[in-house]
C-alpha cells in the first residue's frame, strides 16, 4: 500500500509540473552552463550581483536569432532589475535589417535553474515598422530568467527565435 501511495504521489507531481512537448520551447531558452545551487526563494538583495550568466541591459541592445532575424530591446519599464512585471518595447529586423511586421511572437520568460515559467501570458501588441510592445512580462522571483522571443510567420511557421536572459533581485 505503501508503494503504491508514493507511486500515485510522484505521478500527481509529474503531472502538476507539467511536461511533455509544452516545455520543449522552454528547455531551448536554458543557458549553456549551470550553476551548482540554486537561488533561496528568499534570496538577499544583491542576489544578482555575482550571477555572470545574465546581459546588461542597456536601451536598444539587440539580440541576433540563428537566422539572422534581430530582435532590439528598445524599451524595459522598469529596467530589468527587480522581480515583478515589465512592459517591453521590440523592434523586430529580418537578415537584411528591414523592419518585419505580421509577426506572431511567442514571449516565454522561464528560469533555467528552477525548470519553470510564469502562469502569466505576456501579450503582444503590433504598433508597425517592425515595433511591438510586450506586456506584462512577469519576472516574479529572485533568480535569473531566459525571456524567449519565438518570432512565427503567417503560416505560424517559427523563422527564428532570441533569449534575453536578465537575473532579477
Amino acid at each position: 500500500m505503501r508503494v503504491q501511495l508514493i507511486a500515485i504521489s510522484c505521478l500527481a507531481l509529474v503531472a502538476a509540473c507539467g511536461g511533455g512537448d509544452s516545455q520543449t520551447p522552454l528547455l531551448d531558452a536554458a543557458p549553456d552552463t549551470a550553476i551548482d545551487t540554486l537561488p533561496p526563494a528568499d534570496a538577499p538583495p544583491g542576489f544578482c550581483a555575482n550571477e555572470d550568466r545574465d546581459d546588461d541591459y542597456v536601451e536598444g541592445m539587440v539580440k541576433v536569432g540563428a537566422n539572422g532575424y534581430s530582435v532590439v530591446l528598445v524599451t524595459s519599464e522598469p529596467a530589468p532589475d527587480p522581480k515583478g512585471n515589465y512592459a517591453w518595447n521590440i523592434r523586430v529586423l529580418d537578415p537584411a535589417m528591414a523592419p518585419v511586421d505580421n509577426l506572431t511572437i511567442k514571449v516565454v520568460p522561464f528560469m533555467p535553474d528552477h525548470g519553470h515559467g510564469t502562469s502569466v501570458q505576456a501579450i503582444v501588441t503590433p504598433s508597425g515598422n517592425g515595433n511591438y510592445a510586450i506586456s506584462p512580462i512577469n519576472l516574479f522571483m529572485t533568480g535569473l530568467w531566459a525571456v524567449r522571443h519565438g518570432l512565427r510567420d503567417a503560416t505560424d511557421t517559427e523563422v527564428d527565435a532570441v533569449v534575453y536572459r536578465f537575473c532579477v533581485d
